[in-house]
């Protein structure tokens, strides 16, 4: 996220009767003096909490002020001045709470929703969630009680007392005024935890969804999706699925394969579906995916969005991922990453600026290229070039090695114990 889009300060502040001071907590807290009362305010507030005074500010009549900090605080306003004194601790019981969620990426969003809900259920708020169509339509059936919507006029008239913008920012300009901690020391599930102030040792529950229909084969089968949203999150061994399938085949499962393309990537990078599956490869609705995934004995796929719409189907997942560790998304004891590899990681890794419209990102061997092809450019003999161009070679053949080495007996171990676990078929 690039940019924040926050909406008009006083847009829903409460006035108090007796001082005339408004106030609110969307976005912190917002805080506007009287102009009636000719006087000079000393507003102070704290972290209600720990009991400390965080900030400080005097304000003249018709004065305003927003906190720099934005996630949330158990904050205590104390407003005084000669003739008055005015006091409130945020308790947002039974009143509603707004949360932004705009993104677009379905693992954040589930991610997110599941510690909106252990908020709401610690804090006995009314939820209005704003977010995409898509994510509405999945999640309204579940949840009747919360408000879902879509645009802002829905809640315009509404009295809003507290808001808060879930997502993960980019923006150094914003990062700590929205969350105490940087994404990368946690995991996505904790991402918007860190901005709700939810406990970091506590594994929220999965969203839950509705399942509209069943699906019965004649076999029993399992859910897979091969792809990602760059060449790092998808599983880059050309060896792995082919057997990944014909294991599960002999172990008497049907592989349905659930993603959106049958082709991801750009030239010279391309990545196919796997073959000897069943082929619900589509624009389907997130609905029927829930519904495909649902019916299956359990899933197998990247750290991606079907990933975690399979957590909130409560099925087993087998998660390939060397692009992020483990812990980085929601926990599964069938969690695959190589860490013998000495390039891991890179999503957590707090040096690097992810790139989001690079398909081939690759950061670490990406520097690596950058700085041999400026030694090529400013080095005048062929023989040293050739030379050079062989190194080019050999760190390229590098790229994506975090997901290329992760074998598939290391996947199919991961599979067998899953099943016994289960106890999901004799084969």
């Amino acid at each position: 996220m690039n940019e924040v889009t926050l909406g008009c300060p006083n847009e829903y502040l409460t006035t108090d009767t007796v001082t005339g001071i408004q106030y609110s907590f969307n976005y912190g807290v917002e805080i506007k003096t009287p102009t009636n009362i000719d006087e000079v305010w000393t507003i102070k507030l704290y972290n209600e909490s720990s009991g400390d005074i965080l900030i400080e500010v005097k304000l003249p009549p018709g004065g305003y002020y927003s906190t720099p900090v934005k996630y949330y605080v158990k904050w205590r306003i104390e407003a005084t001045c000669k003739s008055h004194v005015f006091t409130h601790v945020y308790d947002c019981r039974g009143r509603y709470v707004l949360f932004k969620m705009t993104h677009t990426a379905i693992g954040d969003c589930i991610a997110y929703l599941s510690q909106v809900q252990a908020f709401v259920e610690l804090h006995k708020c009314k939820p209005i969630i704003y977010a995409q169509k898509w994510f509405i339509d999945l999640f309204k059936p579940a949840y009747p009680d919360y408000m879902f919507c879509e645009g802002e006029d829905e809640f315009s008239d509404m009295s809003i007392y507290a808001t808060y913008f879930l997502g993960i920012i980019f923006d150094p300009r914003y990062i700590h005024a929205f969350a105490k901690y940087p994404y990368q020391q946690f995991g996505l599930q904790h991402v918007a935890g860190n901005i709700l102030g939810m406990p970091y040792n506590v594994e929220p529950e999965a969203p839950h969804v509705v399942v509209t229909r069943d699906i019965e084969l004649k076999r029993p089968y399992v859910a897979i999706s091969y792809s990602g949203s760059k060449a790092c999150k998808v599983w880059q061994n050309p060896m792995g699925w082919e057997a990944v399938i014909k294991h599960l085949d002999e172990r008497g499962f049907d592989v349905m394969c659930i993603d959106r393309d049958s082709v991801i990537g750009m030239p010279g990078s391309f990545v196919r579906k796997p073959t000897g599956v069943i082929d619900m490869v589509g624009q389907f609705p997130l609905q029927e995916r829930v519904n495909q995934i649902s019916g299956a004995s359990f899933f197998i796929g990247m750290a991606s969005g079907l990933a975690w719409l399979a957590w909130c189907c409560r099925k087993p997942v087998v998660m390939i991922s060397g692009f992020s560790r483990p812990g980085m998304e929601f926990y599964t004891p069938y969690r695959i990453y190589n860490e013998e590899n000495l390039c891991n990681d890179c999503w957590g890794d707090s040096s690097i600026q992810f790139y989001h419209h690079d398909w081939n990102w690759c950061p670490r061997i990406d520097a690596k290229l950058h700085d041999l092809d400026e030694r090529i450019k400013n080095t005048p003999t062929i023989e040293e070039r050739l030379l050079l161009f062989r190194e080019r070679d050999e760190i390229l053949s590098q790229k994506f090695s975090c997901t290329m080495t992760i074998t598939p007996a290391r996947v199919i171990k991961a599979i067998d114990q899953l099943i016994e676990d289960n106890k999901l078929c004799e084969n």
